[in-house]
Formats: structure tokens, C-alpha cells, sequence
């Protein structure tokens, strides 16, 4: 049986540090690096946008109408300006190469302006689809299991088959 090695430090960075090549839906090609969600909501970078998100992933399959007494809903126009901000934040944190700055940008640096909105959008979609797994693993977890009998009240006691001896 071959011995199982440690994963080196540097491959456990690869992702982060190199990131990978992904054509975006406006045909252009980004190196993007994975986005810690939890690391950005930790630093104070995420909007109150992301409460309603998770609220929803929590919340699934209680009537909607329940949540909503729980939760109040924003202005339009302000639920709309925190979800760019949010998307913004995303592409930020997930653009390796080019990198977006936020102003006068070198060669190699962009300014979010110039990343097309779908393809924010799409960023975006990657970017979330960790918490999306962890959604469809927790409902999973939710799903009623059928309860196994006692066995207590099972009736008549079985019969032998033909052929059977006692």
C-alpha cells in the first residue's frame, strides 16, 4: 500500500496564488483566484446584502410569507446599489490578473468600469458557488428519515416457511 504524503504548503496556495485561466462570457480571459466569502464578510467588506442570501439558504421551505415578517425588505433602489457593490467586491477579490484597481490604472491593472457587468455577473456566480454547495448539503441534512419500527407491536409472530423446522 503507497504511503500518503502531506500536501506541500505551496500546493495548498496554488489556488490562491495562481489562480485559473477562465474565458468570461464577453470572450476575454481573466486569471481568477478563489474568493474566501467568510474572510470578506470578516473584514467588514460584504453589505447587509448577503444577510437576505443566507436568510433564503436558511430559511428554504418555510412559506415565504413567514420569512418575510422575519425580514423586511430594503428599498429597491438600495438592495440594487449594494448588490453592484457586492458584485465589485467579488470581481476585486477574485481578479488575479489583470487587477482591478480603483484608479489610474498601470499596463497590466483594469478599473472594474472596465470588466463588462455580465461578466461581473458571471465572476460572481463562480465565485458563490462554494455557498451554493454548502446550501444543497444543509437541506439535504434537513430531509426527514423514516422512523424505524420498535418492533414491539408487530403483530403475529411469522410463520415458518414450508420445509422450515422449529
Amino acid at each position: 500500500m503507497p504511503m500518503t504524503q502531506v500536501t506541500s504548503a505551496s500546493d495548498w496556495r496554488k489556488p490562491r496564488e495562481l489562480g485559473y485561466l477562465v474565458e468570461l462570457p464577453s470572450g476575454n480571459t481573466a486569471r481568477l483566484g478563489p474568493v474566501d466569502l467568510s474572510k470578506l464578510l470578516l473584514d467588514g467588506e460584504v453589505p447587509d446584502l448577503l444577510s437576505p442570501f443566507v436568510n433564503r439558504m436558511l430559511f428554504e421551505g418555510m412559506d415565504q410569507e413567514e420569512v418575510e415578517k422575519q425580514f423586511s425588505p430594503k428599498e429597491d433602489i438600495d438592495q440594487a446599489r449594494e448588490t453592484a457593490q457586492l458584485v465589485n467586491r467579488i470581481c476585486r477579490a477574485a481578479f488575479i490578473e489583470p487587477r482591478i484597481v480603483d484608479s489610474d490604472p498601470a499596463d497590466d491593472e483594469i478599473l472594474i468600469e472596465d470588466v463588462d457587468l455580465t461578466d461581473r455577473a458571471y465572476v460572481f456566480s463562480i465565485a458563490i458557488q462554494g455557498a451554493m454547495i454548502l446550501k444543497s448539503f444543509r437541506i439535504g441534512q434537513e430531509e426527514d428519515v423514516e422512523t424505524v419500527r420498535d418492533g414491539e407491536d408487530d403483530g403475529s409472530e411469522a410463520e415458518p416457511a414450508p420445509g422450515d423446522r422449529r
